[in-house]
């Protein structure tokens, strides 16, 4: 949902070039949809990211633990237990914050194939880029990760 609002505000109803973008609704079977026009209607929670966009952060370190440093804090938005996407298969959980900078845990999942690098972007999403659902299976470490094995060439 919050990939949702922050593209849906980030657009305003219309693509860079102009032209309008409609949002699918779905209705009855076999019902006629009327097109959709003006500010979806949100949650207050997600109406932030639909007002200033997608939360993002870059990793700038990475600990010999795993987690991660990102490169904004407060200052932008950031706040402990925020989820973040990166668009190779893992997400960041945010632990906590300072005013400039955001620690957070790593989680991986069965199509994860990366580990962190410095100059990862998370994003609370955008376009397809989202937080995977919590009830996905997910993983601690990348190694944890079972991969099928390739087939013989």
């Amino acid at each position: 949902m919050p990939a949702f609002a922050a593209t849906a505000g980030m657009t305003r109803g219309a693509r860079l070039d102009g032209t309008p973008i409609i949002f699918y609704v779905r209705g009855e079977k076999g019902a006629e949809v009327a097109p959709v026009a003006g500010a979806p209607a949100l949650p207050d929670r997600y109406k932030e990211y639909y007002e200033n966009g997608a939360i993002e952060g870059t990793v700038i370190k990475i600990n010999p633990d795993r987690t991660v440093v990102l490169d904004r804090g407060s200052d932008g938005r950031m706040h402990a237990g925020l989820r973040l996407a990166c668009w190779d298969g893992k997400d960041a959980e945010v632990l906590s914050v300072t005013d400039t900078t955001a620690l957070a845990r790593l989680w991986y999942y069965a199509d994860s194939t990366a580990g962190p690098h410095v100059g990862d972007v998370f994003s609370t999403g955008s376009g397809w880029v989202a937080p995977r659902p919590e009830l996905e299976k997910r993983y601690r470490y990348l190694v944890d990760v079972p991969h099928r094995p390739l087939p013989p060439p």
